[in-house]
C-alpha cells in the first residue's frame, strides 16, 4: 500500500504542474516550491480499443497496437520525474513503465529526505551500511528502506528490503582479445560489475565497458592475453523466484584520539520459491540472415517457441542445419536467425527464464572495527582491527570467525602497508558482491614514487579454504611480485615522453598437485607529435593443472601498438599481439593483428578502412588451468551463490575487412558506400562467413521534397558441422513531399529476396501515408500498406487506418482512429498466422520529453 501512494503521489505531481500553464510565475509559491523543482520525460498512451476479429486470436493480440490487441483499455510508454529539493525537504525519481515486458531494471522509485541529522531513502536504491569493517563491506542494489543518522561524533545506519539480484563471482581467462568475455548471465544490474585484471581492480567506463543485457564485457584498447586472469563480480536479475530479504544495522562513535569504534549486524533471510512465470519478448526484423535477438533473462532451452507474423518457426537448441533459429552455444540468452526477417515482420520470443535465487540460505553476520589515526593531524597513517563472527543455517549450517588487522604508513613519497588475516572455513556472510576469500593470510606492500621513478614490491602468504559443503580443500598459496616504472621527466614538457615498466611475479600453490608459476613482464610506451608508440612482453613459466592432468606450462606473449596522425584529416592505427603456449604434451599459437585507418571529411568525402586477423589459439585459453588469482572463489562460502569457478571463452579464429566511403555530391545529394567481409570460427555467436555490401542515396529535391534509396546485400555461409549458406538482397525507397503548408504524404517501397537451403523467401512491401492539416491543432490522416510473401511461409498482408488528431495542449493529443487488417497465411498445412480484423479506438498520449 505503501508503495501505491508512493507511485500515485509522484504521477500526480507533473499533472498538477501541467494544470499550472507552461510558463511557471517566479512569485508563485507553487512555482518556486514544486513545479520549477521537477524535471519529467518519456511519452505515454492511454487507450480504448474495440475490435471485431476472426481467425487466429494469438497472432491477432501480438501484432496489434504493440501486442495488446486482445485488451479493451491499454497503459503503453513509459514516465519518469525526478524532484530536487521539493517542498524544500524531499528528493525523488520515479520510472513508470506499461510492465509488459517486465523489464526490471526500468521500474524502479526512490524517495529521499535529508534534514537536519537525518538522511533517508526509500525505494530502489544502492544500499551499504557504515565501512570500516573489512569483513561486512556490505554493498547491494536493493528494494527498501535505508535510514542514517549523525550527530555529533555518532553515527548509525539502518537498512531493510528485498534482495533485487544474486550476487555472483567467477573467473575468466584471456584469450588474446579484447571481448566480449561473458559472465555466463543476463540482465546484469547496471553498475553492480567490478572487475580485477591480474590483481588489479578496473574502472568501469573506461577500462571496459558493460553489456547488460547480454551479460558481457569488453575491454577498452586493451588485449587480455592468455597470462592474465579476470575476476568479475556482480549481480543479476532474478524473475522467477520470490526475493530474499536482507536487514542489517551499524553504528560508529569517534573517540578523537583513540580513534573510531564500530558495530555492524546484518541478517539475510532466503524467499519462498515460487513457479517459473513464461515471458514473451517482441523484436521486429533485423532484416538479415545471422541477426541475433536478445533475450532479457537467460531461457529454459526446451521452453523457447519463436514466431513470426503468428507462424510457429523451427528452432533447435543447437544448429542442426535445419531450423530457421537455434540458440547461441556461449551466451544463452541470444536467439541467432538463419533466415531473414525483414523490419515489417514481429518476431515473438516465448520462453520460461532459468530460476536463480536471490538469496542462498539464511545467514548473519556481527562484527566490531576499531580505526586508529597514527601521526599528526591530516596523516593518512592508520590501524585498523575488524572482527566479524558469520552463520549459515539450514540443511548444512556452519559457523566462523573473521579477524584482520591493516597497517597503512604514509610518509612523504613513501608508503608502507601490511595486513594480516584469518578467516575461518565456515565463516559465512551476507551474500555480496566483492574479492574477500576464506582464508588465512600475512601480506606487505612497499611504494615509493618520485618525479619520473616509481617502485612497488609485495608479498602476500595465504592458506586458502574452499568449502561447498559436501567438499572441502585448503591451498597455499604464496604471491611475491615486484613492479618498477620510469618516465623520462627531461621529455615530459616536450614534444615525445617516455615511460617503461618492468614487473616480476611469483606464484607458488601447494595443495594436492603444487601449481607454479613464475611471469616477467617488460612494457614502453612512446608519445610524440604526432605518433603514440607501446609494446610489452610477458614470458610465463611454470606447472600446474591444464584440463585436468598436471603438466609443464610456457606462455611468451607480445604485444604493441602505434597511432600516426598523418595530417589534419588522416589517422592510422596498428596494433599486435602474439603468445606461444606451450604443455607437455601440446602447443599452439595465438595472435590479433589489426590495421585501421580513417580520413575525416575532406572536401565532399569521408573515407574509413579496417583490417583484422586473430586467432586466440586452441590452447591459449586454458580453461581447466587455475592459477592463484582464480582459487577461492566461486562456491566457496563467502561470495555467496558464486559462480562456477572458470569460464573459458574458447578459440576463436576471426579475420574482417572493411571499407566505407560517404560521399557528399553538394548540399542535396549524397551517397553512402560500405563493405565489409567478416570469418569467424569457434565464435560465441555465428561461426560464419559474412559479406555485406550497402549502398545509401538521399536526394533532397526541393525545400519540400526528399528521395531516400537503399540497398545492402547479405551473404553468409554457416561453418558448423551443418553448414549451410543464406543470402539476402534489400532495396527500399522513400519518397515524401509536403506540397503546401496544408498537406503531407510519403510512399514507401521495399523488396526482399533471400535464399537457403530450403529457407529461401521473397517479400514485396508497398506503404502510403497521408496527412491534411485542418487547423493548427487538428489534422486527418490516412495510411495504407500491403505486403506480398512468397516461398517460405507464403503470406498476404494488407492494412488500412483513417483518423482525427488534436493537441490539447504541449505535448498531450488526443487521436482516434479506425483500422482494418486482413493478414493471410497461403500455406495449406496451417491456419495459424490468419486473421482479419476491423475496429476502432481512442488514444489519450502524452510526450513528455525533457520538459520541465
Amino acid at each position: 500500500m505503501s508503495k501505491l501512494l508512493l507511485v500515485c503521489g509522484l504521477g500526480i505531481l507533473p499533472l498538477l504542474g501541467v494544470a499550472q500553464g507552461n510558463t511557471p510565475h517566479s512569485n508563485d509559491w507553487w512555482d518556486r516550491e514544486v513545479w520549477s523543482r521537477l524535471a519529467y520525460s518519456g511519452s505515454r498512451t492511454l487507450g480504448y480499443q474495440n475490435y471485431k476479429f476472426e481467425g487466429d486470436a494469438e497472432t491477432f493480440g501480438s501484432l496489434t497496437n504493440y501486442g495488446t490487441g486482445l485488451k479493451h483499455f491499454t497503459d503503453i510508454g513509459s514516465f519518469s520525474v525526478q524532484g530536487n529539493k521539493v517542498l524544500g525537504i524531499f528528493d525523488f525519481r520515479a520510472a513508470f513503465t506499461d510492465n509488459r515486458f517486465s523489464d526490471p531494471e526500468q521500474q524502479q522509485y526512490t524517495l529521499n529526505y535529508k534534514r537536519g541529522f537525518y538522511d533517508l531513502s526509500y525505494g530502489t536504491i544502492q544500499a551499504s551500511l557504515l565501512p570500516g569493517n573489512r569483513f561486512i563491506n556490505f554493498s547491494r542494489s536493493l528494494k527498501g528502506f535505508v535510514g542514517d543518522y549523525k550527530k555529533g561524533r555518532f553515527e548509525a545506519k539502518a537498512l531493510t528490503s528485498t534482495a533485487r539480484g544474486a550476487a555472483r563471482t567467477i573467473t575468466i581467462e584471456g584469450n588474446n582479445t579484447t571481448g566480449p568475455y561473458y559472465l555466463a548471465a543476463g540482465r546484469i544490474i547496471g553498475g553492480s560489475v567490478k572487475i580485477l585484471l591480474d590483481g588489479v581492480e578496473l574502472r568501469q567506463g573506461v577500462d571496459y565497458v558493460v553489456d547488460s543485457a547480454v551479460g558481457s564485457i569488453t575491454f577498452a584498447n586493451r588485449t587480455i592475453p592468455p597470462t592474465s586472469t579476470i575476476v568479475a563480480s556482480y549481480e543479476s536479475y532474478d524473475v522467477t523466484g520470490s526475493n530474499g530479504t536482507v536487514t542489517g544495522v551499524a553504528a560508529t562513535y569517534d573517540l578523537g584520539k583513540a580513534g573510531k569504534i564500530g558495530l555492524t549486524s546484518e541478517q539475510q533471510k532466503t524467499g519462498t520459491k515460487s513457479a517459473t512465470n513464461e515471458r514473451i519478448e517482441l523484436f521486429q526484423g533485423f532484416g538479415n540472415i545471422g541477426d541475433q535477438y536478445n533475450l532479457q533473462f537467460e531461457p529454459i532451452p526446451a521452453s523457447i517457441v519463436v514466431t513470426v507474423d503468428g507462424i510457429v518457426r523451427t528452432f533447435s537448441v543447437v544448429d542442426n542445419g535445419l531450423a530457421e533459429f537455434y540458440l547461441s552455444p556461449t551466451v544463452p540468452s541470444i536467439v541467432i536467425s538463419k533466415v531473414a526477417v525483414f523490419s515489417s515482420q514481429t518476431l515473438q520470443i516465448r520462453y520460461i527464464p532459468k530460476l536463480i535465487l536471490t538469496v542462498d540460505g539464511d545467514r548473519s553476520v556481527t562484527g566490531f572495527n576499531w580505526r586508529l589515526p597514527l601521526g599528526g593531524k591530516g596523516t593518512s597513517s592508520f590501524l585498523n582491527y575488524s572482527r566479524a563472527t558469520g552463520r549459515l543455517s539450514g540443511s548444512a549450517p556452519s559457523s566462523g570467525e573473521a579477524q584482520g588487522v591493516d597497517l597503512n604508513l604514509k610518509q612523504g613519497k613513501s608508503e608502507f602497508k601490511l595486513g594480516l588475516r584469518r578467516i575461518d572455513p565456515g565463516f559465512r556472510t551476507v551474500e555480496q558482491t566483492g574479492f574477500n576469500r576464506n582464508e588465512d593470510v600475512a601480506e606487505y606492500s612497499f611504494n615509493y614514487g618520485t618525479k619520473g621513478i616509481g617502485a612497488t614490491a609485495n608479498t602476500s602468504n595465504s592458506l586458502i579454504s574452499i568449502n561447498n559443503g559436501s567438499n572441502a580443500s585448503a591451498s597455499r598459496v604464496v604471491n611475491t611480485g615486484l613492479n618498477l616504472t620510469y618516465s623520462d621527466p627531461t621529455n615530459i614538457s616536450r614534444n615525445m615522453s617516455r615511460s617503461q615498466a618492468l614487473s616480476w611475479t611469483q606464484t607458488n600453490v601447494h595443495n594436492t598437485d603444487n601449481t607454479r608459476l613464475t611471469t616477467l613482464g617488460f612494457k614502453e610506451n612512446y608519445h610524440a607529435k604526432k605518433l603514440t608508440f607501446g609494446y610489452g612482453v610477458e614470458d610465463l613459466t611454470g606447472r600446474g593443472r591444464v584440463d585436468g592432468t598436471m603438466s609443464g606450462l610456457g606462455i611468451q606473449s607480445f604485444h604493441t601498438n602505434a597511432t600516426y596522425d598523418a595530417g589534419k584529416n588522416w589517422a592510422v592505427t596498428v596494433s599486435a599481439a602474439k603468445s606461444n603456449v606451450k604443455t607437455d604434451k601440446d602447443k599452439s599459437d595465438g595472435y590479433d593483428y589489426s590495421l585501421r585507418a580513417n580520413m575525416a571529411q575532406t572536401g565532399p568525402w569521408t573515407l574509413a578502412a579496417e583490417y583484422a586477423l586473430s586467432d586466440s589459439g586452441a590452447l591459449a585459453s586454458l580453461g581447466g588451468f587455475l592459477n592463484g588469482n582464480s582459487l577461492g572463489f566461486g562456491n566457496n562460502g563467502f561470495g555467496g551463490s558464486g559462480g562456477s569457478g572458470t569460464l573459458s571463452t574458447g578459440q576463436l579464429k576471426a579475420r574482417r575487412t572493411g571499407f566505407s566511403a560517404i560521399h557528399q555530391a553538394g548540399d542535396n545529394f549524397a551517397i553512402t558506400f560500405a563493405y565489409s567481409n567478416t570469418t569467424a570460427i569457434g565464435s560465441s555467436t555465428n561461426n560464419a562467413k559474412i559479406d555485406v555490401l550497402s549502398m545509401d542515396a538521399s536526394w533532397r529535391i526541393n525545400s519540400t521534397h526528399s528521395f531516400q534509396l537503399d540497398y545492402s546485400r547479405v551473404k553468409s555461409d554457416f561453418l558448423t558441422n551443418s553448414g549451410g549458406t543464406g543470402n539476402s538482397d534489400v532495396i527500399s525507397g522513400h519518397f515524401q513531399g509536403e506540397p503546401g503548408k496544408l498537406w503531407q504524404y510519403s510512399l514507401g517501397y521495399s523488396v526482399l529476396k533471400s535464399s537457403g537451403a530450403q529457407l529461401s523467401q521473397d517479400n514485396l512491401g508497398l506503404s502510403f501515408g497521408l496527412n491534411y492539416l485542418v487547423a493548427a491543432r487538428q489534422r486527418l490522416f490516412f495510411n495504407a500498406g500491403t505486403s506480398k510473401t512468397r516461398g517460405l511461409y507464403p503470406q498476404n498482408d494488407k492494412s488500412i487506418e483513417a483518423g482525427y488528431g488534436y493537441m490539447l495542449g504541449a505535448g498531450i493529443g488526443l487521436v482516434g482512429k479506425y483500422s482494418y487488417r486482413n493478414l493471410e497465411n497461403l500455406d495449406p498445412g496451417s491456419s495459424a498466422g490468419t486473421f482479419r480484423a476491423k475496429g476502432f479506438s481512442i488514444e489519450l498520449k502524452f510526450d513528455l520529453a525533457s520538459r520541465r
